[in-house]
């Protein structure tokens, strides 16, 4: 997890969240808040909550990077009234914009974007990815979340 304003850069590693256990609040296994950066050739794997989130965009306006990487959420809903949103592989919400390119992204939802209260929704563009699963705007207050994919 990192918080507002830093720019991470993960090159390659395996990141796994095993626990159905929420850290500090949120139940994602990489949560970057207004963060810019990249992450690049890593395998994620969670068994709840989206794999990777972007929530708010940095300040210099710039989209979080994620390229060439293998993301793979394994939840299985239960009744959960989240399942969806738990099962996501690659996530925005509240403004956080996100530009993928290559890789492989699997989930109940590859993509997604979500908000809670706040709008609009977060933006994803995908290129030249292989996504496994629905891409879907799955927001509860009905916001203006995008998703393009090439």
């Amino acid at each position: 997890m990192h918080w507002a304003y830093a720019t991470v850069e993960i090159k390659g590693g395996y990141f796994e969240k095993t626990s159905n256990d929420a850290y500090f609040g949120n139940e994602n296994c990489i949560f970057l808040y207004a963060c810019k950066g990249l992450i690049e050739g890593a395998e994620v794997v969670s068994r709840k909550g989206a794999c990777i989130e972007v929530s708010r965009s940095d300040l210099s306006g710039e989209a979080f990077k994620i390229k060439d990487c293998t993301v793979t959420s394994n939840f299985v809903g239960n009744g959960d009234a989240n399942k969806y949103w738990q099962g996501t592989a690659v996530a925005a919400s509240m403004e956080g914009e996100i530009e993928i390119e290559g890789g492989t992204y699997t989930g109940h939802y590859a993509l997604a974007t979500y908000v809670e209260s706040y709008n609009p929704d977060g933006r994803i563009t995908c290129t030249g990815a292989t996504l496994r699963g629905s891409e879907a705007d799955v927001s509860d207050t009905d916001g203006d979340g995008i998703i393009s994919v090439n």
